[in-house]
């Protein structure tokens, strides 16, 4: 059996992440249980809680980078250490027992102190830069230009505080010292959590009121309150394969989605939320779960066919990213993440369909002219929507296989002044210096009237060329007479992984979910954790 501790088939989700106050509707009585193990009964009906004795502000690091052993991380803080630079080494992530030996799903990661309280983009990317610094003074950048935007590290958990809890039916209202344990009454009755945020910063972003089963932490965090719904990991799963994909999804895609989905939460759990009050957020950013509303007859169905499988690769758990549309390659992990050369996350053909398909993985669309070629005529691979109908739950997602974007020159430049803290003053020309085997830039310059810059990796790219992020790195781009920019691209995600939509195109088929992780995972293989 898999294990890290008693509740290691238990995940801890973020569905409500330091909020003012949130609002939540019990329809049953519920069980409070409080910092010092103080237990209550509380009647049912429509709550609100909110910090009212705040803890000390969280303090952020940032992570400068993640390596797959001690020795590199080590080696590495200590060129930083000699430039000045105040970093420590965490690890990030857990070592399972597995039978006789163990399945490791750790990292080591060089964080650099800075102990801000904000966790703003704005906070982030002007501290990025005196890091940025240090990395070029060590000749750590790959370019002489490069930013990268580091990503936050919590550099301690959230503890103490108080929280009032208030139920409008009753005109109740008590307060308790963080954190808040709460459990309903009727255990087969769900708690529904108002103004759930779905989609964060992408073109979806909204809000709605979502249940959740199970049981929920209410966390202190400065003056702040987070919300963590702790359940069963297939309990989570139900909802997640209806949020990630749809219920009207083929079956052996959906079967291949559970499997590559329970791997990536024993895989990134303790890694993507550091010193966090839970193992995963709820959204993109982790993987998507939107309570019982996504769950379906189906979802049970399709976990029960492979109780408790994971892939595996050698002595690890494999971390089976995945991506809505590679758009004809799935693309290579060291084009998003990290400069590692992961073997089962190498690029791969996404699955031909149609007898024209001609794409030798071997070469792909790293190159310009071939990937112009590939935007003109679209190869007929598994995701490629005239190959392959989606669903039609997803019909609207083939307007993102191949898209257009336009930024006005005002546009353009008043995103890179947001974005990117580096003053290049007015944008001339962007230059691809990385493109990966799908066409995906993994870094572009931005060559100003005032000075250079260089960007990656792809979602910091995406995430600069648009008011919420482009649908993917992979494009072409090309200027108008007025001088606004044109982006004519390929694919929906990184592209890293599975391919969301060409699973579902290889299962219309006849592939069933073996075949399809085979081919996105090459050299996997697959174990039970119960």
């Amino acid at each position: 059996m898999l294990d890290h501790d008693e509740n290691s088939t238990h995940v801890k989700i973020g569905i409500a992440i330091r909020k003012d106050e949130i609002h939540f509707n019990a329809p049953s009585e519920i069980f409070v249980r409080d910092k010092d193990a103080i237990r209550y009964i509380l009647p049912s009906g429509h709550y609100s809680a909110k910090v009212i004795q705040p803890t000390d502000p969280p303090k952020w690091g940032c992570l400068i980078d993640r390596f797959r052993t001690e020795a590199e991380a080590e080696k590495f803080a200590d060129i930083l250490h000699k430039q000045g630079a105040e970093v420590d080494v965490h690890t990030q992530g857990f070592k399972y027992d597995y039978k006789q030996s163990s399945l490791n799903a750790r990292v080591w990661a060089v964080v650099g102190r800075s102990s801000v309280s904000g966790d703003s983009e704005s906070d982030t990317l002007s501290r990025n830069l005196e890091y940025m610094e240090y990395l070029r003074e060590a000749h750590l950048l790959k370019f002489d230009d490069a930013f990268r935007k580091l990503d936050n590290v919590r550099l301690q958990p959230a503890s103490g505080g108080t929280i009032r809890l208030s139920n409008f039916n009753t005109i109740l209202a008590i307060e308790l010292p963080a954190p808040l344990t709460i459990t309903l009454e009727d255990t087969f009755q769900c708690l529904s959590l108002a103004d759930v945020r779905i989609g964060i910063d992408f073109h979806w972003d909204h809000t709605e009121s979502l249940e959740f089963r199970g049981m929920f932490n209410l966390v202190a965090d400065g003056d702040k309150i987070t919300v963590v719904n702790e359940l069963p990991l297939d309990d989570y799963l139900a909802s997640l394969l209806g949020s990630e994909m749809r219920t009207d999804w083929p079956e052996e895609a959906l079967a291949a989605q559970a499997i590559a989905a329970r791997s990536t939460v024993l895989a990134t759990r303790g890694r993507h939320h550091y010193n966090e009050a839970f193992d995963l957020c709820h959204d993109d950013h982790c993987q998507c779960y939107q309570g019982i509303e996504r769950e379906g007859e189906l979802a049970r169905k399709i976990l029960a066919r492979n109780p408790g499988a994971i892939l595996a690769f050698g002595d690890e758990i494999a971390d089976a990213r995945y991506s809505k549309s590679c758009g004809g390659i799935a693309e290579a992990y060291s084009i998003a993440w990290e400069d590692w050369s992961i073997p089962y996350m190498a690029p791969v053909v996404c699955g031909p369909v149609t007898s024209d398909t001609c794409i030798d993985s071997k070469i792909g669309f790293a190159d310009e002219a071939v990937f112009q070629d590939i935007l003109n005529y679209p190869p007929g691979v598994a995701c490629n929507p005239k190959s392959a109908p989606y669903p039609a739950s997803c019909e609207e997602m083939s307007k993102l296989y191949r898209w257009q974007k336009r930024l006005s020159k005002n546009e353009l430049n008043s995103l890179i002044e947001e974005r990117i803290p580096v003053k290049i003053g007015y944008v001339q020309e962007l230059q691809p210096l990385q493109r990966g085997e799908s066409g995906r830039i993994a870094w572009l310059r931005f060559i100003g009237t005032d000075a250079t810059v260089t960007i990656g990796k792809e979602l910091f790219i995406r995430r600069a060329l648009s008011p919420s992020h482009l649908p993917s790195s992979a494009f072409i781009h090309s200027w108008t007479e007025a001088g606004d920019l044109l982006l004519d691209g390929l694919g929906w995600g990184h592209g890293v992984g599975m391919c969301q939509l060409g699973s579902a195109g290889l299962a219309s088929i006849g592939w069933d979910d073996k075949k399809i992780l085979n081919l996105y995972y090459p050299g996997t293989r697959l174990v039970q954790i119960g």
